[in-house]
């Protein structure tokens, strides 16, 4: 779940807002994926003009590493981890 007026509360950099998706847990990777893709088929309108948003980085506290959910998300950025369970 997000608010658009979270997002546009930021800055924008050449027409996109660049953010970071923080997690507590990387299991699969399912749900942060779907999260990043909805974002990116996202479109916010202020003031007239049209911006995209883009996930820069995933940061998680801990990783389960046998789940494998970071080869899935490192498709769309970079992954960091605090912790990692094996």
């Amino acid at each position: 779940y997000f608010r658009k007026s979270d997002i546009t509360a930021g800055k924008a950099e050449d027409g996109i807002f660049h953010i970071t998706i923080l997690d507590d847990i990387l299991a699969t990777g399912g749900t942060a994926e779907g999260i990043a893709n909805a974002l990116d088929k996202t479109r916010l309108s202020i003031d007239g003009k049209e911006y995209g948003i883009k996930v820069n980085e995933f940061i998680f506290i801990a990783e389960l590493d046998s789940l494998y959910g970071r080869n899935r998300l490192e498709k769309i950025a970079p992954v960091y981890t605090i912790a990692h369970i094996k």
